[in-house]
């Protein structure tokens, strides 16, 4: 269905729009990033990498979403989002992303990478709801398998695998298999892909309010500094919430409703 390459701010059909509103849009191209020499990566998204303080309604993305950064130094490296349908967004809704998202770090250099992955949103600064994300998200920063930054999400579901990749200086700090890191509240959600990573958990990564969610996907405790939990990893407040997936435990301080408080 064609390709989409870029090094900032790129979208399968829109690289930026700072206040519109996107809507009923499909994107099928594989849309791609690399930098070898930058310590910033922008926006990348399957439908659009940034529409700040707009909204995304509607729309599917069914091509990957790829970034490759070659980290060749010492000092940290950042960027702002990467998703499956969108980088960074003022709210995010009824959407749907069926490509893998995925963002390699390769080289010899220990710079921290600090940024967010999600299945349907990388970043965002409003809410999102009525989403979901039924392909694999694999990244060394904070990730999730519909958002991985987000103020508060509603009624969204994940059933593809989530993958950290803990094996490097830039850890996967927080990995959830619905959200990465949420600042305000996470409700009514549901997981059922395999989750793992560092530091992570079946519906979120780390937050402050979880409530009616349910995790029935494999916490896979593989590597040897984890701490998982079946509905979080770090939360303030869990509510009637049920954690129904498996762990494969071989090193961690793996707990079936929430790590740490």
């Amino acid at each position: 269905e064609g390709s989409v390459k870029g090094r900032y701010s790129v979208g399968g059909i829109v690289g930026t729009n700072l206040q519109g509103r996107i809507e009923n849009c499909v994107n099928k191209a594989t849309v791609s990033g690399s930098s070898t020499t930058d310590s910033y990566i922008g926006y990348i998204g399957g439908v659009v990498g940034n529409i700040s303080s707009g909204v995304v309604a509607d729309c599917r993305n069914e091509g990957a979403v790829t970034y490759s950064f070659e980290n060749k130094t010492a000092f940290s490296a950042s960027f702002d989002g990467i998703g499956g349908v969108a980088g960074y967004a003022g709210s995010v809704l009824r959407c749907a992303n069926r490509g893998a998202v995925t963002l390699t770090v390769t080289g010899t250099g220990k710079a921290k990478i600090t940024g967010a992955v999600g299945g349907v949103i990388g970043e965002t600064s409003g809410s999102v709801e009525d989403c979901i994300n039924t392909a694999a998200v694999t990244g060394p920063s904070a990730m999730g398998g519909v958002a991985g930054l987000a103020r508060s999400v509603r009624r969204c579901a994940n059933t593809g695998p989530v993958t950290g990749t803990p094996d490097r200086e830039a850890a996967a700090e927080v990995v959830g298999g619905v959200v990465g890191e949420s600042t305000v509240r996470v409700e009514n959600c549901y997981n059922t892909g395999a989750v793992s990573g560092a530091y992570y958990g079946g519906i979120l990564g780390k937050g402050k309010t979880v409530v009616n969610c349910y995790n029935a996907g494999m916490i896979d405790c593989t590597v040897s500094v984890v701490s998982a939990g079946g509905i979080a990893e770090q939360c303030g407040t869990v509510e009637h919430c049920v954690s129904l997936g498996n762990s494969f435990d071989r090193y961690s301080s793996f707990k079936r409703i929430a790590a740490n408080k």
